[in-house]
């Protein structure tokens, strides 16, 4: 599970840069000594209303919470025998993203056929999970992606790709680096240019953390 909610101060107004709600369960059972047959869900959402600001100030909304949620459910096979590195190939993967907000539902936003409250979609996918690992003294790296491809249109592939990177300073305090590249061709992104439609969206953050460490 993560959750995640950061707020930035831009002149006098406190503004939302980061709200996540992330669920991930995994089961597996062991079949050979490389494989093993898994089945993972992916449940997202955030907590807030969210907006996008244009230049003259004024606002658009454009989510809420489970507005949208996607939930994925996949099952196939995972290999683990490379060190911190998890690869899960899904032959079968089904997506739903829900949209319960009547203003978004009636827009048609997120891919959701204007009206409706969800979309389901049947496809394959993979996910490569890498956890912390250490790559340079007290530099440590974590990177998780996520691609799903549609039966019906199978060269579009939906891609979500995290990226960590602590520095550690000392035992209580690091400095992290994070990104996060995402693209839907399902979904229509405001361009610089005035136009919408499907566009690589990316997110980066630069935070200071204090670490309190309980244990002995």
């Amino acid at each position: 599970m993560e959750l995640q909610y950061g707020v930035i101060r831009s002149g006098q107004k406190l503004e939302k840069n980061n709200d996540q709600i992330w669920l991930v369960s995994r089961q597996s059972r062991q079949i050979t000594n490389s494989w093993q047959l898994s089945a993972l869900e992916d449940f997202r959402t955030q907590f807030q209303p969210g907006f996008t600001i244009n230049d003259d100030n004024s606002k658009n909304y454009i989510s809420n919470f489970m507005a949208p949620a996607n939930l994925e459910l996949s099952l196939g096979f995972s290999y683990n025998r490379i060190k911190n590195l998890n690869v899960l190939v899904s032959p079968i993967k089904g997506k739903v993203t829900f949209l319960l907000d009547d203003q978004l539902s009636q827009d048609g936003a997120h891919g959701v056929e204007a009206g409706k409250k969800f979309r389901s979609q049947l496809g394959s996918g993979i996910f490569l999970d890498l956890k912390e690992t250490e790559i340079l003294p007290n530099i440590f790296y974590t990177s998780s992606v996520n691609l799903f491809a549609g039966f019906q249109a199978f060269s579009q592939v939906a891609v979500d790709w995290r990226n960590d990177i602590r520095f550690r300073v000392n035992r209580y305090m690091s400095t992290n680096f994070s990104s996060r590249l995402v693209y839907d061709h399902d979904v229509a992104v405001s361009r610089d240019d005035g136009t919408s439609g499907p566009a690589m969206q990316m997110r980066n953050e630069i935070s200071l953390v204090f670490i309190l460490d309980y244990s002995k």
